[in-house]
């Protein structure tokens, strides 16, 4: 079973967990609060270092902000192609099928517009 690691930022927790057990967002076992995951590589200092514990914080804050950097453009590109699938969908002539594929190509593009 892989488990993955997630820590607690507010308690200072970590936790190996398996991810296709959970259901919905883990949660911390001591403050219930969100759990975020790291990459098993991280080293997760110990929980009464707070200046170790910022770094780690500020190093995680900085990967996911230069993440974003990368794959913002490509989720715009994919927008537009999904709008552009959507502009030939409706110059096609009706049908219920037609109807449908387009309301399934306008909530792919809700969700990544929600990232």
């Amino acid at each position: 079973m892989v488990r993955m690691t997630y820590v607690c930022w507010d308690c200072r927790r970590a936790s190996r967990l398996v991810p296709y057990l959970l259901e919905g967002d883990p949660r911390c076992a001591g403050c219930r609060g969100p759990l975020e995951r790291l990459s098993d590589k991280v080293e997760i200092p110990p929980r009464d270092d707070g200046r170790a514990w910022s770094e780690l914080h500020r190093s995680r804050r900085a990967y996911d902000e230069a993440r974003e950097d990368r794959v913002a453009p490509l989720r715009i590109g994919r927008i537009h192609e999904l709008e552009r699938r959507i502009e030939e969908l409706r110059e096609r002539p009706g049908n219920p099928d037609r109807a449908r594929l387009i309301q399934e190509v306008e909530q792919q593009i809700a969700r990544l517009r929600a990232l």
